[in-house]
């Protein structure tokens, strides 16, 4: 189940439906599968099929089982791809900076609108918890934020720059807002690059007057222009004035583009509940636990939306990665199980029908290698059709998943060529031992085989 903010209550055990459907399912396939060859064996010409028998299964003739083994190869190698494409992704995510501090943090978010509190009480509450939770020893530094990198929260508003008119090309742009505290960047270890912090003062203003942008906006906005003392306005709002820059953090996701975010001093709180950021000198675990104790005395009914720590956080951005290589892993690894078998199956059985013409070949003089290489060659031409078709394929599908490939290219060499040299190395396999099995032909007793 993926860590969600919002709890999924969805079972995934298997229940008496989806066993039967299952059971059903193999039944039918078995069914099917057993009825084609009996099908064909009541049409035969019996006298004919003895006359043909030595002749089809020359490596000319094509059969149903052919284009199954081709079929299987094909779709081991889709799956098998997508599965090394997603562990690549996965295990680059991790090294993925996300631009704020990724240990010793915890979120705690709430909602004192929902419980009631109008603005002056909401604001007390906030400052008093604030100054607990701070007094607490093992914590180092806690502040407020109205949204939570990699998570929710916050909004998005449109930005018109002062200097420039209003329905100008370029001016009316789309930021997300955030509320925040004054020490905010120091808890979250988001460096300011220029300018100064927010000011307790700014925090008193009825409605905001400055406002610290990311760099991705002080860049694309004011390009080949500095930022800081810029002014801009929202929609029908008054002039904000840009006071600092800070580093770009991802906000939704790990593979994201930089977004533009503006940040905006806390009066109050925001609609939509506000979050509480801790930075410990310790593990957070405990201390999230004790804001919550905190949070409660002040009143129970106030409604907790969201209690994590970082880490666990994190694991909710690294999530569609790691279930895709653990889905297309697991039915990777399960197709290559049967794609070989596939393989091996046709290739012992197409031996065993061309016994006596390979005992021939045998008694008129041919070497073991060249029967070796001959039984090799047919199994190796379908795996070699197989890998070819499931590459086409995969060249196609990957693409579609290149939004969850974090920094990993969905046509990668390296993946590409990697699994397509397990797949064949584990066809030849398939191939070899019927192959080894064929060269032990006895051709007196192969000539008497039918």
């Amino acid at each position: 189940m993926p860590p969600t903010p919002v709890p999924l209550h969805l079972d995934a055990q298997p229940d008496g439906r989806v066993l039967l459907f299952a059971l059903l399912l193999a039944l039918a396939s078995g069914v099917i599968f057993g009825i084609a060859p009996a099908w064909q064996t009541s049409r035969s010409n019996l006298t004919q099929e003895l006359r043909e028998r030595a002749t089809s299964n020359a490596p000319g003739r094509w059969h149903l089982s052919n284009l199954l083994v081709v079929a299987q190869i094909g779709g081991s190698l889709l799956l098998l791809i997508g599965s090394g494409l997603f562990l690549k992704a996965f295990h680059t995510a991790q090294a993925i900076k996300p631009g704020f501090r990724a240990e010793n943090l915890a979120f705690l978010s709430f909602d004192l609108h929902l419980a009631g509190y109008d603005q002056a009480r909401a604001k007390q509450v906030m400052r008093e918890l604030l100054e607990q939770v701070r007094s607490t020893p093992q914590v180092r530094s806690a502040d407020l934020g109205q949204s939570i990198p990699l998570g929710f929260g916050g909004m998005g508003r449109t930005v018109f720059a002062e200097e420039r008119p209003s329905n100008s090309e370029g001016n009316r742009k789309f930021a997300n807002v955030s509320e925040v505290t004054p020490g905010y960047f120091g808890t979250m270890a988001i460096p300011l690059l220029r300018g100064r912090a927010f000011l307790d003062r700014d925090c008193e203003q009825a409605m905001p007057r400055v406002a610290i942008v990311n760099e991705a906006m002080a860049r694309e906005f004011w390009p080949g222009q500095d930022a800081l003392g810029r002014r801009f306005h929202f929609f029908q709002g008054a002039p904000v004035e840009v006071v600092a820059i800070v580093q770009n953090v991802k906000l939704f996701s790990l593979g994201e583009d930089a977004t533009w975010i503006v940040y905006l001093p806390m009066n109050t709180q925001p609609q939509g509940g506000v979050t509480m950021f801790i930075h410990t000198a310790a593990p957070p675990g405990l201390m999230l636990g004790e804001a919550h104790r905190l949070l409660r005395r002040f009143d129970s009914h106030i409604p907790i939306t969201y209690e994590k720590t970082v880490e666990k956080h994190l694991a909710l951005a690294l999530w569609p990665s790691w279930m895709g290589a653990v889905l297309l892993g697991a039915f990777g690894v399960l197709a290559l199980v049967l794609a070989s078998m596939g393989v091996y199956g046709v290739m012992a059985y197409t031996v065993n029908q061309r016994t006596r013409e390979l005992g021939i070949r045998m008694a008129l003089g041919a070497q073991t290698h060249q029967v070796l290489a001959l039984v090799l060659q047919q199994g190796m031409t379908l795996a070699a059709i197989g890998l070819a078709i499931g590459l086409l394929l995969a060249l196609g599908c990957t693409r579609l998943l290149g939004a969850l490939l974090y920094g990993v290219n969905p046509s990668d060499p390296v993946v590409f060529c990697g699994v397509t040299a397990i797949l064949a190395v584990a066809a030849f396999a398939a191939c070899y031992f019927p192959a080894r099995r064929a060269v032990k032909i006895d051709p007196v007793v192969a000539l008497r085989f039918e």
